[in-house]
């Protein structure tokens, strides 16, 4: 084929129009929200999809630009430089301009209520809210409990920072809290204090009833009580309850507050009356455990956590956190343990290593997960395992174990070792991102 021919047939084939371009818009649009699933970053990176989209074409942009739904989920995250918060400016103005009239999901996480950005675009755009994440903004928390009732009426779900001093303090305890009444969709509040002093959080006149997520930190154990006998159809609870009165915790001794409808306990206590706080619930339905701090002196009392499993474990289904030798020692008796969940597989007591690889479980465990292990590590556990069971003729068959932080094998010797394990119907499975569930 000669030279020209070459040319005319390449210029024929360029010239023919793109299927893309004749592509239904709608159809574009879905591809866009599929391409742009992970959260807005400000300042934005250059690989960050939504702007890649909007720089193919004309076309393209005009899509993308005029798609609020692109651009509802959004984290703010312009470190501490003046210079930098005043050239996201116009980036957030834009981004707020293009999302509306949608509701928005918001995460700020460094200091912005110091400048403009946060009086003049975010604190007008609150109503938008669906998702609201304070949490290491340093944001003046002021100005958003102050906002009339009913401004947040799209918020579902809130987490934020408060009252990291006396003078927060003093000033929650005097003033009239509003922001919260008229939330019909609120269902999961996180409240972080960073005071060593406990504070009355009944004072934010939230609609606890609505909650099925909560979160709480320095809070005195009876204000605690008295908030959860509100949340009716709680499912989720993290709690870290602060140094409480003991004339009042004994008085609660002999009638536990029934929660019925939580599945998932994350509990820390500081202070010394932990057995008489945890004598005082009751979760018959209590599926996953998170003890967290230490299982011995200041932190945690051994036999009070004992008295709490022995009330509340008829169902449990999973532990998760740190494991430590006090603490395998009370999980271990449980007869109805199915899944044991551990943060870190190199980190864990050698006592507990043993019992995992020589099979000495109770017979109801057939999953264990790790938030973090290598795969030369999972694989390593589990031939240990076969090898003991093997020598005692038990059966390790119907076994899961989950692995998150790393990805199926590729190298050949691993694959094999892998297969080996899993012909024997052991089923191993692998998350690339950490998971808690």
């Amino acid at each position: 084929m000669s030279k020209t021919s070459v040319i005319n047939t390449t210029s024929s084939r360029l010239s023919r129009p793109s299927v893309i371009m004749h592509m239904p818009v709608d159809i574009i649009r879905e591809i866009f929200l599929q391409c742009s699933s992970t959260p807005f970053q400000l300042p934005p990176t250059p690989t960050e999809p939504r702007l890649a989209l909007t720089h193919v074409c004309s076309a393209w942009r005009e899509v993308a630009i005029h798609m609020p739904k692109l651009w509802t989920d959004v984290i703010v995250d312009l470190q501490f430089s003046s210079l930098r918060l005043h050239a996201a400016y116009p980036i957030i103005s834009a981004w707020l301009s293009r999302s509306s009239p949608c509701t928005i999901s918001l995460v700020i996480q460094p200091i912005l209520y110091q400048s403009s950005i946060f009086a003049d675009l975010i604190l007008p755009n609150l109503h938008r809210c669906r998702n609201l994440d304070l949490r290491s903004a340093g944001i003046e928390f002021r100005q958003l409990l102050l906002l009339p009732a009913g401004t947040l009426s799209e918020l579902e779900d809130v987490q934020m920072d408060g009252m990291a001093s006396q003078a927060d303090i003093d000033w929650f305890n005097r003033e009239r809290i509003t922001a919260f009444q008229a939330c019909p969709k609120i269902r999961r509040l996180g409240f972080y204090v960073h005071t060593a002093e406990a504070i009355d959080l009944r004072r934010l006149n939230f609609p606890w009833r609505q909650l099925s997520a909560l979160a709480l930190t320095r809070i005195a154990p009876v204000n605690c009580l008295d908030i959860l006998r509100e949340c009716v159809v709680l499912q989720e609870c993290t709690l870290s309850v602060s140094i409480g009165n003991v004339n009042e915790l004994n008085a609660l001794s002999g009638r536990p507050l029934l929660l019925p409808s939580v599945h998932t306990l994350s509990l820390m206590l500081v202070g010394h009356q932990c057995a008489l706080f945890l004598a005082a619930l009751h979760m018959p339905n209590l599926r996953t455990f998170w003890p967290v701090g230490q299982m011995s002196g200041f932190w945690w009392s051994p036999s009070s956590l004992k008295s709490f499993l022995r009330l509340n474990t008829l169902n449990l289904t999973a532990t998760i956190g740190m494991m430590n030798n006090d603490l395998w020692e009370l999980l271990r008796p449980l007869e109805h343990l199915t899944k044991l969940c551990f943060s870190q597989l190199d980190s864990l007591p050698s006592t507990i290593r043993q019992e995992l690889s020589s099979g000495a479980l109770a017979s109801s465990v057939t999953s264990i997960a790790f938030r973090q292990a290598s795969v030369e590590g999972i694989i390593s556990l589990l031939e240990e395992r076969l090898v003991a069971s093997r020598a005692t003729g038990s059966e390790i068959s119907m076994f899961t174990l989950v692995s998150s932080g790393c990805t199926r094998p590729t190298e050949p010797t691993m694959v094999s070792r892998l297969e080996a394990l899993e012909a024997l119907g052991i089923q191993v499975e692998f998350y690339p991102i950490l998971n808690s569930d």
